[in-house]
């Protein structure tokens, strides 16, 4: 970033057949709101450089329940 600062999401995916691109991020322990910053901080940067379609999904990978979000920037 232009403020030198690195983005390193977990994984990015990317569309085939559209210009749709996902950004992953897994987590362990409680949900949190640093980790939907985090992945709003991965969302815009890609959107700096020109992707206007960016979904994002948190996936927390402990405890019983695995708890999926998925949504759009606002």
């Amino acid at each position: 970033m232009s403020n030198g600062r690195t983005y390193i999401p977990d994984r990015l995916l990317f569309s085939k057949n559209t210009d749709k691109i996902v950004v992953v991020d897994y987590k362990t322990g409680k949900a949190s709101d640093k980790h939907e910053s985090q992945l709003t901080d991965y969302a815009n940067a890609l959107m700096l450089m020109g992707k206007r379609n960016v979904d994002r999904i948190l996936i927390y990978t402990s405890g019983d329940i695995k708890v999926v979000r998925l949504w759009r920037p606002s």
